[in-house]
């Protein structure tokens, strides 16, 4: 048994209704974000760090991480699905909308908890370049949804049968509403519980192929959010605030990417960015170099740390690296 489902109930916890950002100190300036060019060569220098230095001078302070910091903005029951609210919201244009709420270009941002965490990135973009972002997810519900029995529970009380509901509910709307871009952000689940695992290339493949395959009447351009480091990911139970404590030392989060990045999901998604079926949003370079990855980036004046468990991002880190991303998606958001 690994310690990843205990990981999740957790995530649960941390998911809680409160402000964007939740410290005024911490707050990001879009003058303050990094360029794509900038922000690859902080990672460069920051994967051999040996020391973070004052666990309180790092951004945001390490004790903040936990359990205030959480990946969402407030929860609003229909845009955030849970074991008890999973039902989408009747308007989702208004409700679950975020970025520029009176932008005429809108995007779908659409996934489990890995979508939660790239919400506040879509926030800033869309603030910043004009977009409304609505965002509608489900814990534990990726796109394209779970190999397993329709009874199954994903997480909570949340069973496959709810998760593909909601999965059609969400291209029922999309086709509706025909946003300009949809993007998928998620795992790829295995059968059964191991967490830590992720199903072999054949099986993602038609799965993520079919999710495609229901969006596309919407007429909208397709974006997925590559996969990103993963602390639970065969080195279960490593989590980065255990090497930024002292715990295991910082060397020890300085992993490889071949250790930390689920390669299904990677060689899938690169396969049909690669047919011009889907753009794939590679961020790795944006927390890995091609030999390590890091937990904190350094910049001239703090030490940005990037997680809030083994599994995601904080969302300090999230609306910081905003406009690297924006560099990403712009070539291909017409």
């Amino acid at each position: 048994m690994t310690r990843r489902p205990t990981a999740l109930f957790a995530l649960g916890t941390l998911l809680v209704a409160c402000a964007l950002p939740i410290n005024s100190s911490w707050a990001v300036s879009s003058s303050d974000r990094p360029s794509r060019a900038a922000l690859v060569a902080m990672v460069a220098k920051s994967v051999g760090l040996s020391s973070v230095g004052s666990l309180q001078a790092t951004t945001p302070p390490l004790m903040s991480l936990t359990p205030d910091d959480a990946s969402l903005p407030p929860h609003r029951v229909g845009c955030w699905s849970n074991s008890l609210s999973n039902a989408l919201a009747r308007k989702p244009e208004k409700t679950c909308a975020y970025g520029d709420l009176k932008a005429k270009n809108v995007l779908l941002l659409t996934g489990d908890s890995i979508a939660g965490m790239w919400l506040p990135t879509f926030n800033a973009i869309g603030q910043s370049h004009h977009w409304k972002v609505v965002f509608l997810g489900m814990r534990g519900c990726a796109p394209w949804g779970s190999p397993n029995d329709p009874s199954f529970v994903l997480y909570g009380t949340i069973t496959t049968q709810q998760c593909s509901t909601f999965s059609e509910e969400v291209a029922r709307w999309a086709i509706d509403h025909r946003p300009r871009a949809i993007f998928l952000a998620g795992r790829a689940y295995p059968k059964g519980r191991n967490f830590d695992k992720t199903p072999a290339l054949g099986p993602f493949k038609v799965a993520l192929g079919q999710a495609m395959k229901r969006l596309r009447p919407s007429g909208a351009s397709l974006f997925i959010m590559g996969p990103t480091p993963r602390y639970s990911y065969k080195t279960v139970g490593l989590e980065p605030k255990d090497c930024l404590a002292g715990l295991r030392g910082l060397k020890s989060c300085q992993l490889a990417p071949k250790a930390l990045i689920p390669s299904t999901e990677a060689t899938v998604e690169q396969y049909y960015n690669d047919a011009n079926r889907i753009h794939l949003v590679d961020t790795r370079p944006f927390f890995c170099t091609n030999k390590k990855c890091t937990i904190v980036v350094a910049d001239h004046s703090s030490r940005h740390l990037i997680y809030f468990d083994g599994v995601h991002i904080n969302r300090y880190y999230a609306e910081w690296i905003s406009n690297a991303v924006w560099e990403l998606l712009a070539p291909n958001l017409k």
